[in-house]
């Protein structure tokens, strides 16, 4: 835009003027005006933490969907990056966590205290937090960035951990039922019960009942789950709390997908099920198997890895934990957590690498799970002041 002469040379008069004005004004009070101004004090206020922890309270959880994984609600903190197969995070196989580059193996896990190990699908030391507890009662979560601190009951916290935590009872008697309903056939069912405190001791108890067709291919994902927790007030400074769940789970499979493969097969592109004549011509395109019948591939299909018939996995899993937060003395507390986990499953793949008979070039595989883990965890605290 162009400006007139005349009201370029008033805007130019103007910025004179003004700084003529700055330069009269400091000048008339002295040189100490145009100091810096010092302070004697200067009061930093934090919350008693090391290390940067950023928090996750139950209002984050209720204005998520019911039944969202408790990982989905870490994905808006910085530095975390999570990822699943479907939008409730509910296909366990498929959900990932990272923090600031360090992926799910790196970081440390723990509900009420209770190591959840890396919570990889497969490991021996542990179970992911979508068996562990249901997402309604859930209370809250910490993700610590940075090396894991000590206090932390985990042994593959080198990139950070993720401290979640159990709601209490009500303290008043109330029952909460919510149903929900949606797309690909999706109901869910949750129930609770809170007895309210009678002399300290308060009681919740909980179920779920979920049903949910995959968003793509055939197959549903289903699931079980109980909760039960017991808070016991001890005197006026300590208390005792129990916690047991339960989960039976039932998971389809997604097909994984690669670049290549999406752009050849689409990202609606799935196992074969239940088109079993479909999978049986995909695996006679193997070499070892081409002498048992015509290989044939079809709609994009080039690999017999691009899909299989079917694969699923099955979790039972039973977890107990008891917590004590004792105050000894003044200024001393002793804090120790015992709990038991028992898990038993099957993960099941039909593979065409080995057939299952002269004329039946797939068979089932299958993978056996079981854990039995228990530990205590004690820590002992004494506050010595300020110092």
């Amino acid at each position: 835009m162009k400006l007139p002469k005349t009201a370029l040379a008033l805007a130019i008069a103007c910025a004179f003027a003004s700084a003529h004005a700055a330069e009269a004004l400091n000048a008339a009070a002295g040189p100490d005006a145009r100091q810096a101004k010092k302070l004697e004090t200067v009061s930093v206020i934090g919350q008693g933490s090391t290390r940067q922890v950023q928090r996750i309270s139950v209002l984050d959880v209720e204005v998520h969907p019911p039944g969202t994984s408790p990982l989905q609600l870490l994905d808006k903190l910085p530095g975390v990056h999570t990822e699943s197969s479907d939008p409730f995070g509910a296909y366990e196989w498929s959900e990932r966590i990272s923090l600031r580059g360090f992926n799910q193996n790196r970081l440390g896990f723990t509900l009420d205290n209770i190591p959840l190990g890396d919570m990889s699908y497969g490991n021996n030391n542990g179970l992911h937090i979508s068996r562990a507890i249901i997402s309604e009662n859930l209370a809250g979560a910490e993700l610590a960035e940075g090396i894991g601190a000590l206090g932390t009951a985990s042994t593959s916290d080198l990139g950070g951990t993720v401290q979640f935590y159990s709601a209490d009872p009500a303290p008043e008697y109330g029952v909460t039922v919510g149903q929900t309903v949606g797309s690909d056939s999706a109901t869910r069912t949750y129930a609770r019960l809170d007895t309210g405190d009678h002399g300290g001791l308060a009681m919740a108890l909980s179920g779920v009942h979920a049903s949910i067709d995959k968003w793509k291919g055939y197959g549903t994902q289903s699931y079980d789950q109980f909760n039960g927790k017991a808070v016991y007030q001890l005197g006026s400074d300590s208390t005792l709390s129990a916690l047991v769940t339960t989960s039976d789970r039932v998971e389809i499979d997604y097909q994984d997908l690669s670049l290549d493969s999406q752009r050849r097969l689409g990202w609606n592109w799935d196992n074969y099920q239940p088109d079993w004549n479909r999978a049986v011509a995909a695996a006679y395109c193997l070499p070892s198997n081409g002498n048992l019948g015509a290989c044939q591939f079809t709609g994009g299909v080039n690999s017999v890895d691009d899909a299989y018939y079917s694969a699923n996995g099955q979790r039972k899993d039973r977890l107990v934990g008891l917590n004590g937060d004792f105050a000894l003395a003044d200024h001393l507390r002793l804090k120790s957590t015992a709990y038991y986990h028992n898990d038993r499953g099957q993960g099941h793949w039909w593979t065409p690498y080995v057939p299952s008979s002269a004329t039946v070039p797939i068979s089932i595989r299958t993978t056996e799970y079981g854990i039995d883990r228990a530990g205590l965890i004690n820590a002992l605290h004494y506050d010595l002041g300020a110092n």
